[in-house]
């Protein structure tokens, strides 16, 4: 996909989306939306991405999620506000949707549906079937694709976030939270029928890479930035 046409499709979606759910979007004026605003645009500085129109909404929806569409438009639940009590914890998850748009997943993504549909005709000639055709193909390409996309977006964010200066620990530590909140939710599936990796997994990697940027951390940010971004959590 063109660059130029991605950038247009995630303007339309993100539109049709607001537009579905306007009555549970929150205004950019309020705390919680001045407080993603704030932590989106400093990690969108330092992507490199200067051509994305960077726009960063709040939805009023309790389960902790977020979102990326192309061209970085991002979407966070307030669920997932109440989950990350530390600006270093947000910086974690809206880094993650940012590595995203800076890997171009969404493009990726579309891309591949298009490649895949002489894959599944020939498929659904062998097979004669759609249902297993499908089952097929989800489970052994666009599944495992979808994860490994995940992955991908865990470190790029890993080195965002700490690029802009806030604690990487953030990271692991969100994702534990989030993997605490999957625990007490009886629908949890395994992760090969996941489009996300297993929260174990994805924490242990996290934990893994640590050493990787606390150096960077350490000697590029001053102890006055760090201590700003733990402060700047209670002051919207």
């Amino acid at each position: 996909m063109r660059r130029e046409d991605e950038l247009k499709l995630g303007e339309s979606q993100f539109s049709q989306l607001k537009n579905q759910f306007r009555g549970h979007v929150l205004s950019q004026a309020s705390p919680p939306s001045r407080r993603v605003e704030r932590i989106g645009r400093r990690i969108a500085r330092v992507s490199e991405q200067d051509d994305y129109d960077w726009e960063f909404v709040v939805f009023e929806r309790a389960e902790p999620n977020a979102f990326c569409l192309p061209g970085g438009k991002i979407g966070v639940f307030t669920g997932m506000l109440d989950l990350a009590d530390t600006d270093d914890e947000l910086a974690a998850v809206l880094a993650h949707e940012v590595g995203h748009a800076v890997a171009r997943h969404s493009a990726e993504q579309v891309s591949r549906m298009f490649l895949l549909i002489p894959v599944r005709l020939l498929m659904a000639f062998i097979l004669d079937t759609y249902v297993l055709n499908d089952i097929l193909v989800n489970l052994f390409i666009l599944l495992p694709s979808s994860r490994r996309n995940e992955m991908e977006a865990d470190y790029i964010g890993l080195r965002l976030m700490t690029k802009a200066c806030y604690d990487p620990h953030g990271s692991p530590a969100i994702f534990t939270k989030l993997g605490e909140y999957a625990k007490r939710n009886p629908m949890k599936i395994p992760e090969y029928l996941s489009t996300h990796p297993a929260d174990d997994r994805r924490i242990t990697t996290l934990e893994g890479l640590l050493p990787e940027v606390l150096e960077e951390y350490e000697t590029q940010c001053s102890p006055s930035v760090r201590r700003f971004s733990r402060m700047s959590a209670f002051s919207l």
